[in-house]
C-alpha cells in the first residue's frame, strides 16, 4: 500500500502502510457502520441477500440474510434459508448471556441459523455456550480474516463511510 490523499483530513497525506483493520473497525465505525459492515460481507462471502433491520428495538437481529429457498431446493452450501444475525461493536468481551438470547432471538424469527458478530471477543463461557447451541460466533479476528478475503476492499469501504459521514456532516445531515 502507498499514500492515499484524502481531502477530508485536512488535505494531507495519510500512511495506509501500516494501517489496522481491527482497530478501525472497533474504534471509528458506529454500531450502525458495523451493521452495514456484516450485511455486506455477509452478502460478498456467503452469496445471500441481507436486509438491515431497525436501529432501535430490532427485537436482537441487526442483519437478516436469507438464500430464498435454496435450502428446499436441495442446492443450498450451508443448508439453511434464513439466517439472523446480531452485530455489536463491543470493547469488552461478548457474556455467555448474549449467547443465550440469541437462541431465542432465532426461534423467534424461526431462523435456520444465528450467528452473533463482534468487533471484540467472546468469553469462555459464551464460546460454549455458543458451541453447545449451534449459534455461529464471529470475533474481530475472524471478521479481519473474512473482510480480507472478501471481494470489498475493506479499507476503500470503510473510508467511504468516513467521506459520507463528513458529507452529512458538512450539510447539516447528521
Amino acid at each position: 500500500m502507498g499514500w492515499t490523499e484524502l481531502p477530508f483530513e485536512d488535505g494531507k497525506e495519510v500512511d495506509t502502510r501500516n494501517w489496522d483493520l481491527e482497530d478501525d473497525i472497533q474504534n471509528e465505525l458506529s454500531p450502525e457502520e458495523f451493521e452495514l459492515l456484516v450485511s455486506d460481507t455477509w452478502e460478498d462471502i456467503k452469496g445471500c441477500s441481507t436486509e438491515l433491520t431497525q436501529g432501535s428495538r430490532d427485537g436482537g437481529v441487526d442483519v437478516i440474510a436469507e438464500f430464498r429457498g435454496l435450502k428446499s431446493s436441495g442446492i443450498s452450501p450451508f443448508n439453511f434459508d434464513k439466517i439472523v444475525i446480531q452485530a455489536k461493536r463491543y470493547n469488552s468481551s461478548i457474556p455467555m448471556s448474549e449467547i443465550e438470547r440469541m437462541e431465542g432471538v432465532r426461534r423467534r424469527h424461526n431462523a435456520d441459523q444465528a450467528v452473533f458478530v463482534t468487533a471484540s471477543e467472546y468469553t469462555d463461557p459464551a464460546e460454549t455456550a455458543a458451541e453447545d447451541l449451534e449459534i455461529e460466533y464471529v470475533d474481530g479476528d475472524e471478521l479481519v480474516k473474512m473482510l480480507n478475503k472478501s471481494s470489498l476492499n475493506p479499507e476503500a469501504w470503510i473510508r467511504s463511510i468516513r467521506i459520507v459521514d463528513k458529507a452529512r456532516e458538512f450539510h447539516g445531515l447528521k
